[in-house]
């Protein structure tokens, strides 16, 4: 699966359909692990502009996000380069897996994302959409995002923020972050910061 051609025919006719059917303004996006890019990837370069110029997104929360990619760069470098985890790769792509090697740190998927630009088909040039609020939520027992700062994106509109900052306890991993009751309340909190509620803090 390429995760560009997910993000432009599938997720996105998917927003506008969520839009069509609730009449409402904007969509709130959270999104776990490849989530946290695939919608982000809509947004730069698909229809995530309404015709009345502003972001079809109010919010976009990436939740053990892979911003940068899963692995360290210089990690994913050598796995591109060297034998025989390229042909690996290049099995894996051949086999349906085309996102197997976008989420590698550095890869030209992370680059369009994440790379000041321009690039071509681009709506706008940086990382983040103008007009929509980010937030990305990791933790630093991340077991895939390695190390768990590549899930974090340096831009005045993002909040990056790891579920340890707000419970010590809280020994959350790549997976079990999904259903983590700190996570849950963080994100509610994000959005809807007019009305904040206590943070659970539970060991998990």
């Amino acid at each position: 699966i390429d995760i560009r051609e997910s993000a432009i025919k599938q997720f996105g006719p998917f927003v506008d359909s969520v839009l069509a059917a609730t009449k409402a303004e904007q969509v709130d996006i959270v999104g776990h692990s490849e989530g946290s890019v695939m919608p982000r990837y809509w947004m730069r370069y698909g229809s995530s502009v309404a015709s009345n110029g502003s972001p079809k997104v109010g919010h976009m929360i990436g939740v053990a996000p892979a911003s940068q990619g899963a692995l360290d760069a210089e990690l994913a470098e050598r796995l591109r380069t060297n034998e025989p985890f390229k042909s690996v790769q290049k099995a894996l792509a051949e086999n349906g897996c085309g996102a197997c090697l976008q989420l590698m740190n550095g890869s030209e998927f992370m680059t369009s994302i994440n790379g000041a630009g321009p690039f071509p088909g681009e709506r706008f040039s940086g990382p983040a959409q103008p007009g929509v609020s980010y937030m990305m939520l990791a933790t630093t027992w991340d077991n895939f995002v390695v190390p768990y700062r590549a899930g974090f994106i340096d831009h005045p509109q993002f909040k990056n923020q790891t579920v340890q900052q707000s419970c010590l306890i809280d020994h959350a991993d790549h997976l079990s972050i999904v259903f983590d009751p700190v996570a849950y309340d963080l994100i509610l909190n994000e959005l809807d910061l007019d009305n904040p509620r206590p943070v659970r803090c539970v060991a998990t």
